[in-house]
């Protein structure tokens, strides 16, 4: 690092016990410095600071670097073609030690100006600093670009519209373009294209800060400002990501950014993620045959062994005072197989504990993965039920326009009128208000008087089901529970009757104020009550691995209540995993041999290599299960 180095590895290697240690972070933008950073430490590095910074940026898992080295390469060109010379361009531009804070919009001409072959250099590092960056898998932030000009710039520029800025710190600030003009459209065309000169087309994410502490608007909504800028951006980059620094987070310069554009930026960030998860996946596969192959073909080293250096040299010095070796060549050979036995056994559990742990990390990251699937899946809906209301809504404009366009033309018509037909006119449209807002109320009391009956008559139907279909359902999500569960009939002002689900006297309206499994499981319940009071003797039952979304402390309600149901003379067909899982066990206890079959599925398939290692773990837990079965238990 910058303040050391320090590469004393310890006498020993520190033992991990043969466990592979891994640590993954779930965030997938990891990000490093801020502009000032730039200019508080490192103005004038060079190749050696710069390689060992990105060094020691990469072990931390740094992959997103703000990189201002050589942007005034990208100002000199930028300039250049509004029109202003080499000695104009370096009185503007600030000192080495100032960049961070005029790439803020923060000041200029200020500890200048630059030497000229600054320019040659500065771009050079920079452009060998991205390339290191890339090959570590990090990526720079450039710059983007909101409309900083010099003050001067109308002088070059007569149709450049612009706000001063005033002071910052008692300095001068640039000078910024209007962003809703043409000639910011044109300006930032060309920034981008300077840029791009510079440094190649490296990346996809771009800093920006307009009205970092303090400046002017100029009458301009932030939001409308904030609007320009990413759209400029995405016209030169259409996968562009803006970034700005948090400590000066102006929420206004983003409230015009659309919903639509944020769901986009959350599908590429789900896809970026499934992507990288499936090529670890495929890397920790490789490792794993690789592991596996090796089991086979262990290679033994004994010469180190005690016993054997200690028997070598004796029989070495017997053999040189003529004595017999007979016995000591098989106490060697004993030893060497004893030594080559333990070795390979040690060396086999060594990598069967390696082979568990890729497995643990690839379930994990299918896991991962299925979850970013998942997300996608739900903003990709998100975008589809946006578009329709979109559409629904242009639908209703259309419509509106429509019948705007026949009111004005009556409208017209009646300006044109004399005033007995104007009255008249009137009189007519008072006649049709009467007799149409006789038919409103009419078809309200109706639709009152039908809610009213419908109403009744749902009471009615809930005061039965009251006594016979509640006390089913209340028993068996109660006994999955183990809390108080009860469904009433509500009234609310705004939407009429509703059932409302308690639970412990508290009323549970929204799907997140219950668990997943109190979720899963209430709804088994309900369809088991439901089978029940339909008086169904053949019913069947199909739940599909249901200990999925379990706690531990529910396993062994859950087994009970299925086993209710199952001794109420009903079927239930059932997936589960073999683990050591309680809701199989209490299941097999509630129904014993006379009502349940475990059908062993694994004998189905082929096994994967780890399963066929654990072949006895499986089997001791299709062993627990069938001892429930005969009351073992």
């Amino acid at each position: 690092s910058q303040v050391g180095n320090q590469v004393k590895m310890p006498a020993e290697i520190v033992s991990l016990n043969g466990e592979t240690v891994t640590r993954e972070t779930k965030l997938p933008i990891r990000y490093a410095y801020n502009y000032c950073t730039h200019s508080y430490t490192m103005a004038f590095w060079g190749e050696t600071e710069w390689q060992n910074e990105m060094d020691w940026l990469a072990l931390n898992g740094v992959n997103a670097i703000l990189d201002i080295t050589g942007q005034e390469e990208v100002w000199r060109r930028f300039m250049g073609n509004l029109g202003y010379s080499l000695d104009e361009i370096k009185d503007w531009l600030v000192g080495p030690g100032y960049y961070g804070w005029q790439y803020m919009a923060n000041m200029e001409n200020v500890n200048g100006p630059i030497p000229d072959n600054w320019f040659a250099q500065r771009t050079e590092l920079a452009r060998m600093n991205q390339r290191k960056m890339r090959a570590l898998g990090m990526t720079p932030i450039l710059q983007g670009y909101s409309g900083m000009v010099p003050n001067s710039i109308t002088e070059k520029d007569s149709k450049a519209q612009v706000i001063p800025q005033g002071l910052w710190n008692g300095m001068q600030r640039p000078a910024m373009l209007k962003t809703n003009t043409e000639t910011y459209k044109e300006y930032a065309k060309m920034f981008y294209q300077a840029q791009e000169e510079v440094y190649g087309k490296v990346s996809n994410y771009y800093a920006t800060d307009p009205f970092h502490e303090g400046g002017q608007t100029g009458g301009i909504g932030r939001d409308i400002v904030g609007r320009k800028v990413l759209d400029e951006m995405k016209v030169y980059d259409d996968d562009a990501i803006w970034v700005i620094q948090s400590w000066s987070f102006q929420p206004a310069l983003l409230s015009e950014i659309t919903t639509e554009e944020k769901q986009n930026n959350i599908l590429k960030e789900c896809n970026l993620h499934i992507s990288d998860i499936a090529i670890s996946i495929i890397d920790l596969e490789s490792e794993y045959e690789k592991i596996f192959s090796s089991i086979q073909n262990i290679e033994v080293t004994i010469d180190k062994d005690f016993q054997i250096v200690t028997l070598l040299r004796e029989i070495a010095r017997k053999i040189l005072s003529d004595e017999d070796v007979t016995n000591d060549f098989d106490m060697l050979k004993q030893r060497i197989y004893d030594v080559s036995e333990s070795m390979k056994e040690k060396c086999q559990n060594d990598k069967m504990q390696d082979l568990k742990n890729i497995d643990k990390q690839i379930s994990d990251k299918k896991q991962a993965q299925e979850e970013f699937r998942l997300k996608k899946e739900r903003t990709e809906k998100i975008l589809i039920e946006n578009k329709n209301n979109i559409d629904n809504l242009n639908i209703e404009l259309n419509k509106l326009k429509f019948d705007n366009e026949k009111i004005i033309k009556k409208y017209n018509l009646y300006l044109s009128a004399n005033n007995d037909d104007k009255i008249e006119a009137i009189k007519k449209v008072i006649d049709k208000d009467k007799i149409q807002k006789i038919e409103e109320t009419k078809s309200r009391d109706e639709a009152k008087e039908k809610l009213k009956n419908l109403e009744a008559e749902i009471r009615t139907q809930y005061h039965k089901a009251e006594e016979t279909f509640l006390p089913i359902f209340k028993d068996y999500a109660t006994n999955f529970l183990g809390l108080d569960i009860d469904v009433e009939l509500k009234k609310s002002s705004n939407s009429g009757l509703y059932l409302a689900l308690s639970v412990n006297n508290t009323e549970r309206r929204d799907k997140f104020q219950l668990s997943e499994s109190q979720q899963y499981f209430i709804d088994i319940a309900l369809r088991f009550a439901l089978i029940e009071i339909g008086n169904s003797q053949t019913a069947t039952m199909f739940i599909d691995t249901p200990e999925g979304s379990l706690d531990i402390a529910y396993e062994s309600r859950a087994g009970k209540m299925f086993g209710d149901f199952v001794n109420k003379s009903f079927d239930l067909i059932m997936t589960a995993n073999i683990n050591s899982s309680q809701l199989l066990k209490q299941l097999a206890l509630k129904c014993r041999n006379e009502k349940m079959k475990i059908e062993r599925m694994t004998n189905w398939t082929i096994l994967s290599k780890v399963q066929q290692e654990e072949q006895q773990v499986i089997e001791n837990a299709f062993n627990e299960i069938e001892g429930a079965l005969n009351g073992i238990g």
